[in-house]
């Protein structure tokens, strides 16, 4: 079988005031498959005990008021993880992550559907750009998940580290940081102090 050459995922648009990079999700269909089950699940698992609060219902042996605190607390947080959950299924199907440059500032985004916070960083202050591997340790699964546990790059701004561009192939990460070398000029820190 013939394999064929695939492509990179990210696309630049040019603006008038800088540009934009438009980083797609990477899809895991096994991901997708398993969180829809989980989230079938989830859902009957929810009504079932939404319908047993709404309807006063006591369990064996406890005390109704300590039984429905313990049932409320557990649908708060089995609310949540489905929330999550959710969260990570749409992001993993239709999810984009936007970065944006512009002579000024550096802003990340991660989005479905356009909706999803971004955060600004002032370019004057943005340091050390350069990519880096996934944590080895027991998170990568669950940082996974976002995109986090993968490949991605990163920059130093004040003392912290900030991740972007998750999940991207090592060639296709490399041509990434080397495009926006080439339009954006961030000072590597150990220039800065004489090293």
């Amino acid at each position: 079988m013939k394999v064929r050459r695939s492509g990179r995922r990210w696309r630049i648009i040019d603006e008038p005031d800088g540009f934009r990079i438009i980083i797609p999700a990477r899809k895991s269909w096994g991901l997708l498959v398993l969180l829809s089950l989980w989230l079938c699940g989830w859902a009957v698992g929810q009504m079932a005990v939404v319908r047993l609060v709404a309807a006063g219902a006591t369990f064996a042996g406890g005390m109704p008021g300590v039984d429905c605190l313990l049932v409320l607390a557990w649908l708060v947080i089995w609310t949540l993880a489905g929330m999550l959950a959710l969260c990570a299924w749409a992001y993993n199907l239709v999810g984009r992550e936007t970065v944006r440059f512009t002579s000024l500032s550096l802003t990340l985004r991660r989005a479905v559907c356009s909706v999803g916070p971004s955060r600004e960083f002032d370019l004057s202050h943005v340091r050390n750009l350069r990519m880096i591997e996934p944590p080895a340790d027991m998170r990568t699964w669950a940082l996974y998940l976002w995109g986090a546990g993968t490949r991605a790059l990163a920059f130093d701004y004040g003392a912290k580290t900030y991740r972007f561009a998750a999940g991207l192939e090592e060639p296709e990460a490399a041509e990434l940081l080397r495009t926006i070398r080439e339009r954006v000029n961030i000072r590597d820190a150990a220039n800065e102090t004489g090293g």
